[in-house]
């Protein structure tokens, strides 16, 4: 099925739940693939091509909201779906706030092209699998013969296509295509007494030429690994702490975990009125831009089809708004501005991660998240990490078993500010960040 019959099959599926009752829809036609190779042991352990096409109609019938959803996208089997997928949702309780969009929430320029933004490779489709397992053989192999400590290694690769079409029966049609790759290596070495230090590397791209080079990936994951050899606990006390790049989006989603309308009028969010009042140092400001090309998080709209904008969300401390959807913001009073993230840019200083560590007598590099937990209503938190210790800015041993607790908007005003290296292969494109005065404890 090509894009235009798509558009015509969405319209159709849109004209059919109006006829048959609806007030108001919403189609979603989606096909994606996605495509997983594993490779351990000297041989592909893993090997999963799917393949989806799916419908989702949301519907609004007399004050009753209801989704629903099927792989068959034959007409003579989506018009008895459609209609008893109408009868069903009259049995639902009335909500007065579940409507479509207003119409001025959309993108006014609804001609803009998602080319623009750069999300879809073209080489996707010249994909083979040959190409795919050698890419994981060779994140295997440099992870293997990165050091002879190495124990053992699972390569990954994996790409992602996926292109839809959404529309409205208020007004709103969009389409969309986009691209993913990615791959990883997770590694274990022969450690002291018997133990197994791990670690991995992670990356994943728009485009399959943006990926680095799967030697990088290999060798990255086992000489992290490597650097482990020796981890143990240090005494519990305060030190200043440095967050490194790849794992800082941790620390920030504990605060975007509470900037959401849900989590407002649920009242389960610790920046609830906060609005317009410090909640970090002044050392901390955060774009969101949803218009980054090959971004992550790039999109001209979001699943309602609200129109997504760039914004400020903390400048210089100060909260700036919060994450609006429809719903709840019919039962707040706000004005919807999309619930969802593009990409999140923490604006970077021109200290490298060695500067920063040069700033700190006695601290830790955390290098690392295990478990935890975060409380969303108050803000408290408490991880457990791994590390180096650091002490007049150079790097003594590894750190381990010990727990990174406090709460939320203490420890952000406790920031001292970011390094010079966003990590590029998330939506969340966090520097590495320096803390003061951070509480660490044995685990």
């Amino acid at each position: 099925m090509n894009h235009s019959a798509k558009k015509d099959l969405a319209r159709w599926a849109m004209a059919k739940a109006v006829e048959s009752g609806a007030d108001q829809v919403k189609i979603d036609l989606v096909r994606s693939r996605k495509v997983d190779v594993g490779f351990r042991d000297n041989r592909v352990e893993n090997l999963a091509d799917a393949l989806e096409n799916k419908l989702t109609v949301t519907l609004f019938v007399d004050g009753r909201y209801g989704v629903h959803t099927t792989s068959d996208l034959r007409k003579t089997a989506l018009a008895p779906f459609i209609d008893q997928a109408v009868a069903t949702t009259r049995f639902l309780a009335r909500d007065p706030h579940r409507t479509l969009p207003d119409t001025s929430d959309y993108p006014e320029d609804m001609s803009k092209d998602p080319k623009d933004l750069d999300l879809m490779d073209p080489v996707y489709h010249d994909m083979t699998t040959d190409r795919r397992i050698d890419f994981a053989t060779a994140v295997y192999e440099a992870a293997m013969d990165n050091n002879k400590r190495v124990i053992s290694t699972k390569a990954w690769f994996f790409d992602r296509f996926s292109e839809s079409v959404k529309i409205c029966s208020n007004g709103f049609t969009g389409e969309s295509s986009a691209t993913v790759f990615g791959a990883s290596a997770r590694v274990s070495v022969k450690g002291r007494d018997d133990r197994r230090p791990e670690d991995w590397c992670f990356v994943h791209t728009r485009f399959f030429e943006d990926l680095p080079q799967a030697g990088y990936i290999g060798s990255q994951a086992a000489g992290r690994a490597v650097e482990k050899i020796g981890q143990a606990p240090i005494p519990s006390g305060k030190y200043d702490v440095i967050v490194e790049n790849r794992c800082a989006g941790r620390l920030y989603n504990i605060i975007a975990g509470a900037l959401n309308a849900r989590s407002l009028q649920q009242k389960t969010s610790f920046l609830e009125g906060r609005l317009n009042q410090p909640i970090t140092s002044k050392a901390l400001t955060v774009v969101d831009d949803p218009f980054v090309k090959r971004g992550m998080g790039s999109k001209f709209y979001d699943a309602e089809g609200l129109e997504m904008k760039k914004r400020i969300i903390i400048r210089q401390g100060i909260l700036k708004t919060y994450y609006v959807d429809t719903y709840y913001g019919k039962k707040l009073g706000m004005t919807p501005n999309s619930a969802t993230q593009g990409n999140i840019l923490i604006q970077p200083s021109e200290l490298s991660l060695e500067a920063l560590m040069a700033r700190m007598d006695n601290g830790i590099l955390i290098t690392g998240f295990i478990g935890g937990n975060s409380n969303p209503a108050t803000g408290d938190f408490s991880l457990g990490i791994q590390g180096i210790l650091i002490r007049d800015g150079h790097r003594i041993r590894p750190v381990s078993e010990m727990n990174i607790s406090g709460n939320a908007v203490d420890f952000w005003k406790a920031f001292v500010g970011p390094g010079n290296d966003p990590y590029p292969y998330s939506r969340t494109q966090v520097p590495s960040l320096l803390f003061a005065g951070a509480h660490i404890s044995g685990a």
